[in-house]
């Protein structure tokens, strides 16, 4: 197996070891979505959309939207 076959191999599994990570129960809960609008602040003001659109709707469904972001970033 060469060099790049295994940093290959070794980046898909800490991707699916951070899809994993995010089924922890404090990124199933509100509290992400206040984690997430908290680093809105002092971002350019696109970013700073994009961060409290998606901190809106992990307020509104935590549950589903961290599960679903999880299952995503397992399933990619």
């Amino acid at each position: 197996m060469n060099l790049v076959r295994r940093l290959q191999t070794f980046l898909g599994l800490l991707w699916i070891l951070d899809g994993l990570l995010q089924f922890q129960p404090a990124n199933l809960s509100i509290a992400f979505a206040r984690f997430v609008a908290g680093n809105a602040m002092g971002q350019p003001a696109l970013i700073q959309r994009i961060d409290f659109w998606t901190a809106h709707l992990f307020a509104a469904h935590p549950l589903g939207a961290g599960a679903g972001v999880g299952i995503i970033q397992v399933a990619l």
